[in-house]
């Protein structure tokens, strides 16, 4: 019983964990992490020190500090180790 509860939801965790942990290795996966962690909700970005003009304005212009660390902002999100 408790495989069929706990089971499913897990393999759908993994397939997520695993297709995140893909992005990020690829060619520009960073910075679509960085995006979707200023999309997502907004309790993480706290952590981050805003540069002049702010976090978007950061990440449209490339800073790669700003992206690296939303980044792991989205990673954590995902439940896996930046």
């Amino acid at each position: 019983m408790v495989l069929v509860l706990w089971l499913p939801p897990r393999l759908r965790w993994i397939r997520r964990a695993a297709t995140t942990r893909r992005l990020l290795d690829d060619v520009g996966g960073a910075d679509l992490l960085a995006l979707r962690a200023l999309t997502g909700p907004q309790r993480g970005l706290a952590a981050i020190s805003a540069p002049p003009g702010g976090l978007a304005d950061a990440w449209r212009r490339g800073d790669q500090q700003v992206i690296s660390e939303l980044s792991e902002v989205a990673l954590r999100r995902a439940g896996l180790q930046p």
